[in-house]
């Protein structure tokens, strides 16, 4: 009997040891970051969109410089980059399109990455759909935003976002305002979110710049993430067995001592 016992103790060693190299290898994996620059080079005309020109920028992202659609995207990595997500660019119907945006906000030229962003038209909602592969979770952490008024200044514009799960309808991940924004003035919104298993959507919506004004978004920041496995956390019936074992194994060895001492 004390035999098996060694074995079911021998057992639960081995799982803690699995644990402890599947936990290795999940740290190891984990929390890679891109930060979206929206740099191309050559720098494409101001009206090129997004949706259907540069849509795939940001996907799959292993490199600080990937080909693109007659341009080099350029990229910033945060602690690695996410070759695991893949990154979408929309808008509501009746909006124009997002597009790039060059050496036209005053205030880019701070920007450390460069001078071209991503600029949204109109007073509408706009969402950047991040999609990761199995098994990989998202985290969106950051952006820069800056607003432009054709009529000369507006301090009443305001940015609401929001990160969605799953869909533009779906749950609310994280959200807020940043209200009081004046013309070529950077904000850097910081949205303290946690990692999602699944896909996550931020949706950009401003309001308040006179004559259709516009706002652009620029060094936006993202994680991907292993998801942990499953197979690590153990059965209550497992845990069970291996204290049943070695509960087992110290009453072996006081019976071997026992036994030992017996004249």
């Amino acid at each position: 009997m004390c035999k098996a016992l060694s074995v079911a103790v021998g057992a639960g060693r081995s799982w803690q040891r699995a644990v402890v190299a599947g936990i290795a290898v999940w740290m190891a994996a984990s929390a890679e970051a891109t930060v979206l620059t929206f740099e191309l080079t050559p720098a494409p005309p101001s009206a090129s969109s997004y949706e259907t020109t540069y849509n795939t920028y940001g996907d799959n992202v292993s490199l600080a410089t990937q080909a693109g659609p007659g341009v080099t995207y350029n990229y910033l990595a945060g602690n690695g980059f996410t070759p695991n997500v893949v990154v979408d660019y929309s808008h509501e119907p009746n909006a124009a399109p997002s597009h790039t945006g060059h050496s036209t906000y005053t205030g880019t030229a701070a920007w450390p990455d460069g001078v071209d962003y991503l600029r949204y038209l109109d007073n509408h909602d706009f969402w950047h759909t991040f999609t990761p592969d199995p098994g990989y979770g998202v985290r969106v952490n950051s952006f820069l935003i800056e607003t432009w008024d054709n009529l000369g200044g507006s301090p009443s514009a305001t940015l609401n976002w929001t990160l969605r799960s799953d869909s533009t309808l779906g749950a609310v991940l994280a959200s807020g305002t940043v209200s009081g924004m004046l013309p070529d003035t950077e904000h850097a919104v910081n949205t303290g979110a946690d990692f999602y298993d699944g896909v996550v959507v931020l949706e950009i919506n401003f309001s308040g710049t006179n004559n259709n004004g516009s706002i652009a978004i620029d060094n936006l920041n993202f994680d991907q993430q292993l998801t942990p496995l499953p197979s690590l956390i153990p059965e209550p019936s497992t845990m069970l067995l291996v204290g049943l074992g070695a509960l087992g194994m110290i009453a072996c060895a006081r019976r071997r001592r026992w036994i030992g001492a017996a004249p």
